[in-house]
């Protein structure tokens, strides 16, 4: 017989004992896991609302600078409506130019208005929507808006140079050139007397005065 004692009596609690560390080592395993797994949903959920809320952010600061842009285009427009309506005005009235002119400019000012009303977007929309609708009255028109616009340009650079050629029409008058006038006679002689003059007409001897030739 042999004097070790076998183990074979402990072998059954051993193996118990491994089964349980084991298990507390899975339970402990899936705690970690579902902790990490909530918290990497609480920071991918915290990330989305700040994303969502900087997307909102920037949207309104877009909105508003393009409701800026919009207005200002609107008052752009407006007063170049103004402007033609004030050259039409002066003209001839019963000039076809005129009536063209007025009516370009009342169609600025509706443009004007439905800028301020929908905004460059709407009034984007609205003109890719017509140039699909009516492809040839689209362009057309643009190409007539183009001519009338140089037209009224280049009047209005043509009157400006003539203007500026033929300078202010009122004013000081100019001087008029003064007439040459003949230079004034010296109140005295200024070459000196000739032998005649001196004596009275007759030539001077030549060896001097009442004295003969020697």
């Amino acid at each position: 017989m042999s004097e070790f004692p076998t183990d074979a009596g402990e072998r059954p609690g051993q193996s118990g004992e491994f089964q349980k560390t084991a298990q507390h080592a899975r339970s402990a395993a899936g705690e970690v896991a579902g902790t990490a797994k909530e918290q990497t949903q609480a920071v991918a959920g915290e990330a989305k609302e700040q994303a969502r809320q900087m997307v909102g952010r920037l949207r309104g600061q877009a909105g508003e600078q393009v409701h800026h842009q919009s207005r200002r285009a609107a008052q752009g427009i407006r007063q170049w409506a103004d402007d033609l309506s004030s050259m039409s005005e002066g003209g001839k009235p019963d000039s076809p130019v005129s009536g063209v002119v007025q009516q370009v400019a009342d169609g600025g000012r509706r443009v004007a208005d439905y800028l301020e009303q929908h905004g460059l977007a709407g009034a984007v929309d609205e003109v890719q929507s017509f140039a699909r609708r009516r492809p040839g009255a689209f362009l057309a028109g643009a190409a007539a808006m183009g001519f009338l616009i140089g037209r009224i340009a280049k009047a209005s650079g043509g009157s400006a140079s003539t203007t500026a050629s033929t300078g202010p029409t009122t004013g000081a008058s100019p001087i008029p050139a003064q007439p040459l006038q003949s230079p004034v006679e010296p109140p005295f002689r200024t070459q000196p007397l000739t032998p005649e003059e001196e004596f009275g007409g007759a030539a001077a001897p030549p060896g001097g005065m009442g004295g003969e030739v020697r």
